[in-house]
């Protein structure tokens, strides 16, 4: 009597040794064939959604934390300080200029009334006209763009409202009455319009911020974002060299940071020169020494790297894995044909 608990073997075609099919189709009927793929998932992946075979596939999608963009609101608000410091050295200077014109000899006080005009131009040129073009150019030499755009802004809009106000009233352009004017209008306009410019610098930042996302794929990462121009950088991870990880004092007490990954092609990357330097001449014969040192940085703008992330210890440990996979998959690939190599 056959034992019933062994059943015929089938071929993969589906039939039995003896070419019964019926036999081995109800040995295969039997089989659970598992949790039936939804079919969004088979269309786009047209297999088990796994790393290895899902190249689109996200591990990461994240934005810059609001704390961290905390200097740059500060760096938005700066004209209400100048204009503050302005208020301040006008104030200073005015009380200088008023205890030196009385001490000019009797036979210049014809003089004196311009010698004092011309000292209030120069009071209000000073501050804040100077000290507002100083500033922005720091700025934009620092690349603080919310500090030369507000600084900008209020100065300029200063410039024109006063001289529109002045061209009303009916004085010659080139004329010491005309310049002076509009100076003090300046003086005046710069109150209000610090305010306009650092509430439109702020909604500018804030915009910005929520325009940028940083999203780390399988195969490469990618960095979107911008107001005016609309920027998306996608970075493979074969090109990654290393990956930097920066927190400051603040970073570290509420877990955020700067992740930026140094690309092969040193893309991103900024040099710095620093350099001193001294000449000097005698009977004609010239010498100078000098000395000049460049350092190569990375780029810490957010369309650059991953900026002020939440937990930055996450993305850093996914793209270490993701830049060192290519290596692993290479020792792998070796361990094969040495294997192979081997049993020849």
């Amino acid at each position: 009597m056959p034992d019933s608990s062994v059943t015929p073997e089938c071929s993969l075609s589906g039939e039995s040794p003896a070419g019964k099919g019926s036999d081995c189709g109800d040995s295969v009927s039997h089989v659970d064939p598992g949790p039936a793929t939804p079919p969004e998932t088979a269309s786009a992946t047209e297999g088990p959604v796994s790393p290895d075979n899902n190249e689109d596939l996200v591990l990461l999608t994240t934005h810059p934390d609001p704390r961290s963009f905390i200097y740059k609101y500060v760096l938005a608000c700066f004209p209400i300080v100048l204009v503050i410091l302005c208020i301040f050295i006008r104030s200073l200077l005015g009380g200088v200029t008023q205890a030196l014109i009385p001490g000019i000899p009797g036979s210049f006080s014809m003089v004196v009334p311009t010698v004092t005009s011309f000292a209030n131009l120069a009071v209000y040129l000073v501050a804040p006209v100077g000290i507002f073009v100083i500033v922005a150019g720091i700025g934009w030499t620092l690349r603080f763009t919310e500090l030369w755009t507000s600084t900008l802004i209020t100065l300029l809009l200063s410039i024109v409202v006063g001289m529109l106000i002045m061209s009303g009233t009916g004085i010659p352009l080139i004329s010491e009455r005309y310049v002076s004017g509009v100076l003090h209008w300046i003086a005046y306009l710069v109150q209000p319009f610090c305010l306009l410019s650092a509430v439109m610098i702020l909604g500018w930042t804030e915009k910005f911020r929520r325009s940028i996302t940083y999203t780390l794929l399988k195969e490469n990462l990618v960095i979107r974002g911008g107001v005016w121009k609309h920027q998306e950088h996608l970075i493979p991870h074969h090109q990654i060299a290393r990956v930097v990880l920066e927190q400051d004092f603040f970073g570290r007490m509420f877990n955020y940071g700067t992740v930026i990954p140094q690309s092969i092609s040193r893309w991103g990357a900024e040099t710095s020169l620093r350099g001193v330097g001294s000449s000097g001449q005698k009977d004609n014969i010239g010498a100078m020494i000098g000395f000049a040192k460049g350092r190569e940085e990375a780029s810490r703008y957010p369309l650059d790297c991953f900026f002020g992330i939440p937990d930055p210890r996450i993305a850093q440990e996914l793209m270490k894995q993701l830049m060192l996979r290519p290596a692993s998959r290479e020792e792998e690939q070796v361990m094969y044909l040495k294997q192979i190599r081997d049993k020849m």
